[in-house]
């Protein structure tokens, strides 16, 4: 079976053994978050060189819930209920550690509602940084992922795979949180005929179920209204598109109102009828696809979209700013070879290149910290790693009468029912002090993450 995304705590079965409510929050109290926070000393575009040395580190470790703040270019673990403001104009909420009786998890900082959905300053996850007790992992990507790559950011629209793990009413449940409500023509009746609007490229005043007469931007009074079918039609004479056996790449050099110069929605809904403005072509020679939006960088208004085809033939597209790289992005914060997109039949992953400016995806919900598992996120300039620690596997180690030199005994005495988590102590190998065993393991994770940043 691949790697997968972390599951929640609650589902992972290396993360606790079965017991009772009573025992779990016991054994919840022993659990310890250890963090490492590391700073890029430039500010430039709320990015992360992971190639440069120029960088702060601090280590710090918690078992309570806990802001994290940037203080200058160090991070700092305070209280949840300290102001942040009394730190000191420069202080910056990063994000905060909530513990539940399920265990840890991480949240946006109080105030990241008021940023825009794709701040850089909200909280992102680092693609190089998913280890599991296995090893290094993949990102499985869900749709409506924002991705980021350097400063260029695409929007995972819609894909389809060999096993969707989703019902088509739960994709159409998705769809119809992410589709932007729009008013009609028969929302705007008002009985006085002067003030009746109409389709400003065709002027006619019907509007229908299967082609709507809505507002799609900005604009105010009648002018706004556009036929669902004319807005398309007409982004279409707009279009630019390069195709070949397994990628096509549609091009707008403005996808937005000419007259308020508001972006265009992919997706918008009238009640509950999901309407798409722009007709998915899948490449030739493919089984599956998935559609990537590109996302508007600062004043470029252009749009793309890549409707990337797999195969057995084709089951990877690199994405870099390299001619090497089948999906081509060109911008300066993007390395050469940048990313990999693997089809697997349970879903796409994918995988950071070693990219110097990382690859990320947005967090829009609390992500779990599972036992065991090390994770990091990017807020700005900042990435912090988290790993939580059980600390009573040592107590449990000695109490249950285990070897630590002899792994033979121990499976002779207590066969297939040696604790979960003691199993995984017992796994790595033999020591006379299990202690300084945890402790070398915590230090070599310490200089693997370095080596991830520095590489």
């Amino acid at each position: 079976m691949p790697p997968q995304l972390p599951v929640p705590y609650s589902q992972n079965p290396l993360a606790q053994p079965q017991q009772t409510d009573n025992s779990s929050k016991q054994s919840n109290q022993n659990l310890v978050v250890f963090l490492r926070g590391v700073t890029w000393i430039r500010d430039s575009h709320g990015l992360f060189d992971y190639e440069s040395k120029s960088i702060t580190k601090k280590s710090c470790k918690t078992i309570v819930e806990s802001k994290i703040v940037r203080l200058e270019n160090e991070i700092e673990l305070v209280p949840q209920n300290r102001n942040v403001s009394e730190l000191g104009a420069n202080a910056q909420d990063l994000l905060q550690i909530r513990k539940e009786q399920t265990g840890y998890y991480l949240d946006h900082a109080e105030k990241a509602d008021m940023l825009e959905e794709d701040s850089v300053d909200r909280l992102w996850l680092v693609v190089r940084s998913l280890k599991s007790p296995e090893g290094k992992e993949d990102y499985l990507i869900k749709k409506f992922d924002v991705i980021k790559l350097g400063r260029v950011k695409f929007r995972i629209k819609d894909f389809q795979c060999e096993k969707m793990g989703q019902t088509p009413e739960e994709l159409y449940q998705q769809e119809l949180k992410e589709a932007k409500p729009v008013i009609t023509l028969e929302d705007n009746q008002t009985g006085d005929e002067s003030q009746k609007g109409s389709c400003r490229f065709c002027w006619g005043s019907d509007s229908t179920p299967e082609n709507p007469c809505i507002v799609p931007c900005r604009c105010a009074g009648t002018v706004g209204f556009i036929h669902f079918e004319c807005l398309k039609n007409w982004l279409n004479t707009k279009m630019n598109k390069k195709e070949s056996e397994h990628l096509v790449s549609m091009y707008w050099k403005t996808f937005e109102c000419e007259i308020c110069k508001q972006a265009y929605p992919y997706l918008f809904k009238v009640g509950r009828k999901v309407y798409k403005l722009i007709d998915i072509q899948q490449p030739k020679n493919s089984g599956y696809f998935m559609v990537m939006e590109s996302l508007p960088l600062e004043k470029n208004t252009s749009r793309t979209i890549h409707i990337l085809g797999f195969s057995s033939q084709k089951e990877q597209f690199n994405m870099g700013r390299g001619h090497d790289s089948e999906v081509r992005v060109n911008d300066i914060s993007v390395s050469r070879c940048h990313a990999i997109i693997k089809y697997k039949p349970e879903g796409f992953y994918i995988e950071d290149n070693k990219s110097k400016f990382g690859t990320l995806v947005l967090l829009k919900e609390s992500y779990p910290l599972n036992l065991e598992y090390t994770s990091a996120v990017q807020v700005g300039r900042t990435v912090v790693s988290f790993t939580v620690r059980n600390t009573s596997v040592d107590k449990q180690y000695q109490q249950n009468g285990l070897v630590a030199d002899n792994p033979l005994h121990n499976v002779q005495k207590f066969g297939g029912n040696i604790p979960q988590q003691l199993f995984q102590v017992q796994k790595m190998g033999s020591s006379s002090n299990v202690g300084n065993l945890r402790q070398e393991r915590y230090h070599q994770r310490e200089e693997e993450e370095d080596m991830d940043i520095d590489s």
